[in-house]
């Protein structure tokens, strides 16, 4: 008498070849198969990682072996969806990244962070890659993540001045020289910026040192990179770096109101925007308030346009940058057209609703929302 199991599996060998074939993934035409892989890497390289693990054969689709790699940057394979949040590891290489879209989380080992340190807020995750810097050597990586893909870059003891250059590095220099915003220049080169002594630098793959930029004056309040061009705000002026001649300077963009503090910048589909606070005076009250601000930033015209509504999308701000989230579909504990923030020793998220005067305040502890708070603030 045949057990279940073995009637199970007499049905399974009765059937038709004909039948079965579908499932023989490596017998799928390549061409349907190249095109199932550009449109999941349109969507999201983390699906196109998952794609390639299906089948032997489908890792030929798109190399994303680190080896295969090389010393390029290759901007179409970043994680651009997702942000790494901060936490207590105690020595775990294990890190948990959020897709912003989605809300999906996911762990990640990743024993390349060992002795570096990584540099937080998304104003040093340019298209959600990671900046790295080498405790021993100095060294700037960048890092994807999802595909393990390092970029190594000259070690930030190459811009040490005079003599000081061959010598050993002080701890001064080291504390100095804290990487605390980063992007991309084109194809190829990376900038980084240091908040501490007001420096700037630009290296590509395979450079010996790093190239100072020119026209920093003013400390610089955030940084964003804008299709492929290098954006940053300092107490008067939005700034564009110029790599024209091999001689990387800051110039003008668009001239601001020096009345903007707490500044962020974000792309929201190809718009560049401004996020920012100012104060206002408030005749029912006889006083000043702070007032949250969007704007459309037109660099053609170089002017700021106001924005009054964000078409269902919500922002996150802080003090180390900002998140624009271009739905709130699958995040219900956050409202629509509203910006979140919280700057300074503030214990309270405020909430600004866009058209309306004036902020509440909210709890986000416990919710979806308190990733995106961990990472925007200290």
């Amino acid at each position: 008498m045949a057990t279940r199991k073995s009637q199970r599996i007499a049905s399974r060998v009765a059937k038709p070849e004909a039948e079965q074939q579908w499932c023989d993934l490596a017998a799928l035409p390549s061409e349907l198969v190249e095109e199932v892989a550009k449109r999941l890497l349109d969507n999201d390289v983390a699906d196109l990682v998952c794609f390639r693990l299906a089948c032997k054969l489908w890792k030929n689709t798109f190399m994303l072996e680190p080896s295969a790699l090389g010393a390029c940057i290759h901007h179409r394979f970043h994680p651009h969806q997702w942000i790494m949040l901060p936490e207590q590891n105690d020595g775990d290489a294990r890190r948990m990244f959020l897709n912003t879209v989605t809300t999906k989380t996911i762990r990640i080992d990743l024993p390349v962070l060992h002795n570096h340190a990584v540099v937080a807020g998304s104003a040093a995750s340019p298209e959600g890659m990671l900046v790295l810097r080498d405790e021993d050597s100095l060294v700037i990586r960048v890092l994807n993540p999802l595909t393990g893909h390092v970029i190594n870059l000259p070690s930030v003891k190459t811009l040490q001045r005079g003599r000081h250059r061959r010598g050993p590095v002080s701890r001064k220099f080291r504390e100095e020289h804290k990487v605390t915003a980063a992007g991309f220049a084109g194809d190829s080169n990376v900038v980084i910026y240091f908040g501490e002594v007001n420096r700037m630098a630009v290296a590509k793959p395979g450079d010996a040192r790093w190239t100072p930029v020119r026209g920093l004056r003013s400390p610089v309040l955030t940084t964003i990179t804008f299709q492929r061009r290098f954006y940053c705000i300092d107490d008067e002026n939005l700034l564009v770096l110029d790599m024209a001649g091999g001689l990387p300077r800051l110039v003008l963009a668009v001239a601001l109101d020096n009345s903007l503090y707490n500044v962020n910048m974000l792309d929201n589909c190809g718009k560049l925007m401004v996020q920012c606070r100012r104060m206002q005076w408030v005749s029912r009250v006889s006083c000043h308030r702070s007032v949250i601000l969007v704007y459309e930033v037109n660099l053609e015209e170089g002017t700021l346009m106001p924005v009054h509504d964000l078409a269902g999308q919500a922002v996150f701000a802080g003090d180390l940058g900002a998140v624009l989230l271009p739905s709130v579909m699958h995040w219900p504990c956050v409202e629509p057209n509203a910006v979140y923030f919280k700057f300074g020793l503030s214990q309270m998220f405020g909430v600004h609703r866009m058209g309306r005067p004036y902020p509440a305040y909210r709890d986000v502890v416990g919710t979806l929302a308190e990733y995106l708070a961990m990472y925007v603030t200290r």
